[in-house]
């Protein structure tokens, strides 16, 4: 599990230095925090990102993420996701 923590301190770091790579790290972010048990903190970073970025694609991301972790939390389900990076899309 603390591989888990040091990944997901390291995705935030990125989203942090570079708001323009969210969408990047987004997915393995999020598959994180669901490991770890932390959608708490999952909700906390998203909203943090839809606040501080000016950019279009990191406040998409963050709004796909955060309509994820909302509804898994109303069904009560676990989740992993899988969406494309933007390296897979082009």
């Amino acid at each position: 599990m603390r591989y888990l923590e040091a990944a997901a301190q390291a995705f935030e770091r990125v989203a942090t230095l570079d708001v323009d790579f969210v969408p990047e790290v987004l997915t393995p972010l999020l598959d994180c925090y669901a490991r770890l048990g932390q959608m708490q903190r999952a909700e906390r970073f998203l909203v943090d990102i839809i606040e501080r970025s000016q950019g279009v694609s990191p406040v998409i991301a963050a709004w796909v993420g955060m309509a994820v972790v909302l509804a898994a939390r109303l069904l009560g389900i676990a989740f992993r996701i899988t969406l494309p990076t933007y390296s897979e899309r082009q």
